[in-house]
């Protein structure tokens, strides 16, 4: 469960983000994306070999060319990692100034802040949106240089296969095969970098989430090593048994 300790540091339109908005990033991960991603491993290991079978040299090609892609799509995951992260955090400050202001609106409505704290709102969304635009002109970049890759390792197959066809190495047939095997291992491998960016935007998005959460494990643990009352009211929460808390220890706290 969620340590009640550590969301003492957090505001409440923040934290009901961070387990909202986070958590179901996370959960639609879990369910969907790493799923596709490891069909599609599949298929993309598949085809290789099946290239592979057919002519080593090309399957070189093939391999290098898939391994260029991988290349970046890692860097493109890491960045979309990190912007993901100060996307939520910047949406986590958005919620809190929302929370704020509507908690409180007999105050501002009385004090006549509407205009103020719209304003403040409107602050707290800029860098949202400035992230947003990042991450928007980083997608189109890194699709036009996988559309390039591709469009040269496709150009590179067809040259060097016309090659050996026309020397007589490889049958023609086999040439048909491979192109088209080719592009069946690009389209696969393309759907892995994309799902697998997706798995590293949510584990950017719940990084947060997962730091509370480790740092409530600890403190819970040394507070069992102490023999404190966090250790008496883990375990009553655990076991949904009464929790045995004495007078003397509700004086303490």
């Amino acid at each position: 469960s969620f340590p009640t300790r550590r969301s003492s540091d957090l505001s409440t339109g923040e934290l009901a983000s961070r387990l909202q908005s986070d958590c179901i990033k996370l959960g639609d991960v879990l369910s969907l994306n790493v799923n596709i991603v490891l069909r599609q491993l599949l298929q993309a290991a598949g085809g290789l070999a099946f290239v592979w079978r057919l002519n080593q040299r090309l399957g070189l090609v093939v391999l290098v060319g898939v391994l260029l892609r991988t290349a970046v799509s890692a860097v493109y995951s890491t960045l979309s990692r990190r912007n993901a992260k100060a996307q939520t955090d910047a949406l986590a400050l958005c919620a809190d100034v929302a929370e704020q202001g509507l908690s409180l609106v007999s105050t501002v409505r009385a004090h006549g802040t509407e205009d103020f704290e719209g304003a403040r709102y409107s602050a707290r969304l800029d860098p949202l949106l400035d992230l947003q635009t990042q991450q928007g002109a980083l997608y189109g970049g890194v699709r036009v240089v996988n559309g390039a890759l591709n469009t040269m390792l496709v150009s590179l197959v067809l040259a060097l296969g016309g090659a050996l066809a026309a020397a007589g190495v490889l049958p023609r047939t086999d040439l048909t095969a491979f192109v088209l095997y080719t592009e069946f291992v690009s389209s696969a491998s393309a759907d892995v970098a994309d799902q697998w960016t997706r798995v590293q935007e949510a584990l950017g998005s719940a990084a947060e989430v997962f730091s509370l959460l480790e740092r409530g494990e600890a403190e819970v643990a040394a507070e069992a090593k102490r023999g404190g009352p966090a250790a008496t009211l883990t375990a009553a929460d655990d076991d949904d048994t009464p929790c045995p808390i004495s007078s003397k220890q509700i004086g303490r706290a």
